[in-house]
C-alpha cells in the first residue's frame, strides 16, 4: 500500500517542481520617476556665430512630466546667424521646437520630437533639482546650455473650517414709491428789451472831428495827421 501511495505522489511532486512563480503585477508597471523636471526653465545658450564669433543668448524650456518621460517646447533666442546650432532649431526660431525628455537619475536627455538626429542635448541635473546644464550632441563648435527652473507658485491649502449652515435672509418689506418731481427752473430770465441801434439817417456830422487825408499816391500819414487822429480817438472814448 505504501509503495502504491508513493507511486501516486511522485507525478504530483514533479509537476509542482516544474511550475514557475507568477510575475508580480507591479513588475510590469513602470515606477514613477523620483526626479521632478516639470515647469519653466530659463537660462543661456553659449556657442559661436559668423566668423567664429562668441555668442550667448537666452533659452527657454517649458516641460511637462509623465513618469520617466516628459515633453515640452524649446526656444533659443538669436540663432539666425549661429551656425553651430542645429539647423532644425535655427529654422524654427522664435516659434520654438517641440522636444521630448528622457529622465534618469541626475541626467536629462532632450531630443527633437521627430528624430533625435535633428537635435539631442545631454544635460546634468543639480542635486537640488533646480539647475541643469550640458551640451548639444554633434554640434561644432560645441553649443552649451545652462538653465535654472523658475520658482513655482504655491497652491493655497483649503481651509479646515467646518461648513457653515446656509442662512435664510427674510425678504425686505416693500418700500413706498416716491415720485420724483423735477425742480422748477430757478434761472432768472432777462426781460429787458435790447435797445435798437440808431439808423444811418440819424447820424450827424461832428464838427470837432475833422477829416484826415492821405498824401497823393502814398499810404503813410504825416506827423500832423497822426496827431489829429489821436485827438479823434480820445474824443470817441
Amino acid at each position: 500500500m505504501r509503495a502504491l501511495l508513493l507511486l501516486l505522489m511522485f507525478p504530483l511532486v514533479a509537476a509542482c517542481s516544474t511550475m514557475s512563480a507568477a510575475p508580480s503585477p507591479s513588475a510590469s508597471v513602470a515606477q514613477p520617476s523620483s526626479v521632478d523636471i516639470a515647469g519653466r526653465w530659463r537660462g543661456h545658450w553659449i556657442g559661436t556665430g559668423i566668423f567664429q564669433s562668441l555668442r550667448e543668448d537666452d533659452v527657454t524650456i517649458d516641460l511637462v512630466q509623465a513618469g520617466n518621460a516628459g515633453y515640452g517646447q524649446l526656444v533659443l533666442q538669436g540663432t539666425g546667424a549661429a551656425e553651430s546650432v542645429p539647423v532644425a532649431i535655427r529654422l524654427n526660431g522664435q516659434l520654438g521646437t517641440r522636444v521630448v525628455a528622457q529622465i534618469s537619475p541626475g541626467t536629462i536627455t532632450l531630443r527633437h520630437h521627430l528624430d533625435g538626429r535633428l537635435f539631442t542635448a545631454d544635460l546634468k541635473l543639480s542635486e537640488g533639482g533646480e539647475r541643469m546644464s550640458g551640451f548639444v550632441r554633434e554640434s561644432y563648435p560645441r553649443v552649451g546650455l545652462v538653465l535654472t527652473r523658475e520658482p513655482r507658485k504655491a497652491v493655497p491649502e483649503p481651509s479646515a473650517q467646518a461648513p457653515q449652515a446656509a442662512k435664510t435672509t427674510p425678504n425686505p418689506e416693500p418700500q413706498p414709491q416716491v415720485a420724483m418731481v423735477p425742480a422748477p427752473d430757478l434761472e432768472r430770465k432777462d426781460t429787458e428789451v435790447p435797445t435798437e441801434r440808431p439808423k444811418q439817417q440819424e447820424f450827424v456830422a461832428v464838427q470837432e472831428l475833422t477829416a484826415i487825408h492821405f498824401e497823393f499816391n502814398k499810404s503813410e500819414l504825416r506827423p500832423d495827421a497822426l496827431d489829429t487822429l489821436s485827438t479823434h480817438a480820445g474824443w470817441l472814448k
